[in-house]
């Protein structure tokens, strides 16, 4: 794949995010500046910040029991690729449909580009100001 094509496939993909953000489907994310990261880029759902929440992981997650469908968008690090299977996990037994299908196709896309969601609104920009 040419660097062309992976950055047209990446901004197509976060179009998409962007589009499922707009129907409503609520976004978990690790941190404060992956909000911000996300709201540069359009995203106008609600996003949720694990990290800053001033909760634990149990109280965090027992919040989406109702919610039908959840977007995880954690970090390609190891830290968040083990947090985006805790959050599967433990969503998937409470019946939620999460989606990190997104987030690992981001991942496969960017990991020798970013390595964090906070990264991703400056790096769209670069790209899309190349193309």
């Amino acid at each position: 794949m040419t660097i062309a094509e992976k950055h047209k496939k990446v901004v197509k993909l976060t179009e998409r995010l962007v589009k499922k953000s707009q129907t409503g489907v609520p976004i978990i994310v690790e941190g404060p500046n992956d909000v911000k990261s996300l709201r540069r880029l359009g995203f106008e759902g609600e996003i949720f910040c694990l990290k800053n929440c001033q909760i634990g992981f149990y109280d965090f997650i027992d919040k989406f029991r109702k919610e039908k469908e959840l977007i995880i968008m954690t970090d390609f690090d190891k830290e968040g690729r083990e947090l985006s299977r805790n959050l599967m996990r433990e969503l998937s037994s409470m019946k939620v449909n999460t989606n990190i299908s997104m987030r690992e196709q981001m991942e496969g896309l960017m990991k020798s580009d970013i390595k964090a969601i906070e990264e991703l609104a400056e790096y769209i920009h670069k790209v899309k100001s190349t193309a």
